[in-house]
């Protein structure tokens, strides 16, 4: 960019069609900041924390790695996250703490969508959230 900064992005998500939306849609995401597990509609945050998320952690952080590398003056991370399902709870909950391992002396934004419990999809969805904070 013409500041000298340049944003960079790594997107996770157990579903993959919903990142291979992303990819086809001639985003300026590239596919390396991409990573997909199989399909899972578990909506359960262990699912995501010990089982499928683990599954995908060592390609998430290889890419989150990737990323930092290009970086010459890392200043801090923000960090976006529906935290409802498996890959929003269970997941990010798990690469924030791995995060935390990789860069601790950087700076960490949160931003996490709460799912409202008038809309909400499923009764998991608010201990999802619950699991999610706790970490």
């Amino acid at each position: 960019s013409s500041s000298g900064l340049t944003p960079r992005c790594l997107i996770t998500d157990f579903d993959n069609s919903a990142i291979e939306e992303i990819r086809n849609n001639k985003t300026s995401f590239s596919k390396s900041e991409t990573v997909t597990g199989l399909y899972s509609d578990s909506g359960c945050w262990a699912y995501g924390y010990y089982s499928g998320g683990k599954e995908i952690m060592s390609k998430v952080s290889l890419n989150f790695t990737k990323e930092i590398e290009k970086c010459d003056n890392l200043k801090g991370i923000q960090y976006f996250s529906g935290i409802s399902g498996a890959a929003g709870g269970g997941l990010s909950s798990l690469m924030l703490e791995t995060l935390k391992q990789h860069v601790s002396d950087i700076p960490v934004v949160g931003v996490h969508v709460i799912p409202d419990q008038d809309v909400s999809f499923s009764p998991m969805d608010i201990y999802n959230s619950v699991f999610s904070l706790a970490v």
